[in-house]
């Protein structure tokens, strides 16, 4: 029923006030606090009134290809971690008003929208159809073999699309958080050529993951061209010749 006391107390005064997580005190006003000084009698009617501060929530639904909906986590800038349920559909509830922060994770997935990843809202009102896209990802890998010259694995470069990469000391390279979809693997090294695969370049389609994509790269032999130029006749100099080669 809200009634309290404080019982064997010594004479003096006391300053008493009340705290509840999300409610403030609105009698009395001001700090909320009443100074109570004890003599040779008690003191009732210390009252107070506590009124509860406003919560606001965001929700929004998370569609997901290939995968438990239930294993997404929305994380709010607030601390609160929440699972989507069966039907994608998530709350996150007790809010006070100010501005939050929201962002979806699940391992191996990737949030394609919002195409950052990231809701801003300002709460007061409630923050609806903060809605997350996320689809599976896959990995293209492979290894890299260097033979011939004195080339290093760690100055080769190996394309994927628009993207690149190098291999590890192993030889060892991947892509990961590919889309689903076709990609062409290819790798290059000053010096050598590509003779694994035959014909350069892998082609892949992603859906599941493509692995053993390997290269190999020889060495490519060097020759040289030389001669002597002479002059007949004339007065033109030797050193000014300039020699030119196409292939």
């Amino acid at each position: 029923n809200g009634k309290y006391s404080f019982t064997n107390l010594s004479a003096g005064s006391y300053e008493l006030w009340v705290e509840l997580p999300k409610y403030v005190t609105s009698n009395p006003g001001g700090s909320g606090r009443q100074t109570v000084k004890l003599y040779d009698r008690d003191v009732a009617g210390v009252d107070f009134t506590m009124q509860a501060i406003p919560t606001y929530s965001i929700s929004g639904v998370v569609s997901i290809t290939d995968g438990d909906v239930t294993q997404v986590q929305i994380i709010c800038s607030s601390g609160a971690i929440v699972n989507p349920d069966a039907f994608g559909r998530y709350m996150i509830t007790d809010l006070l008003a100010g501005t939050y922060e929201v962002h979806a994770e699940m391992p191996g997935y990737l949030v394609i929208s919002p195409a950052n990843n990231l809701y801003k809202v300002k709460l007061g009102p409630d923050a609806q159809n903060c809605n997350f896209t996320i689809v599976k990802t896959y990995t293209i890998s492979g290894k890299i073999t260097l033979s011939g010259g004195t080339g290093k694995l760690s100055s080769v470069v190996v394309y994927c699309n628009k993207q690149t990469t190098k291999p590890d000391a192993t030889g060892y390279y991947e892509f990961t958080q590919l889309l689903p979809g076709n990609y062409e693997v290819s790798a290059k090294l000053d010096g050598y050529s590509v003779t694994t695969p035959a014909s350069g370049t892998h082609k892949v389609t992603l859906g599941p993951d493509a692995s053993l994509k390997d290269f190999t790269l020889n060495a490519t032999t060097l020759l040289s061209v030389s001669g002597k130029v002479t002059l007949q006749g004339g007065t033109g100099k030797v050193t000014d010749v300039v020699i030119r080669a196409a292939g």
